[in-house]
């Protein structure tokens, strides 16, 4: 009985160990989730502020401010008006 109940706590342990193991290499597996996630973001942002250069330097920044109004009037029915 007495021997048993040794195997079962040796067991017991090593599994604690596996599980803790196993723990951390979640921990380790969210961290670097994270870290991806942040750099996508960062390019998602990149890639709009280049298509916004993009627009303020091509069709100047009254013809896209009149662009924002005309897209802005589509989805709400406040707006701002921009008059030549």
């Amino acid at each position: 009985m007495d021997e048993k109940l040794t195997r079962m706590q040796l067991q017991i342990d090593k599994h604690n160990g596996q599980i803790a193991k196993l723990f951390s290499r979640v921990d380790d597996t969210n961290i670097c989730i994270q870290k991806i996630n942040n750099s996508l973001l960062q390019i998602k942002y990149g890639v709009y502020g280049a298509l916004g250069w993009y627009v303020v330097t091509n069709i100047g920044i009254i013809e896209a401010m009149r662009l924002c109004d005309r897209v802005y009037n589509k989805h709400s029915t406040n707006s701002f008006r921009i008059y030549r």
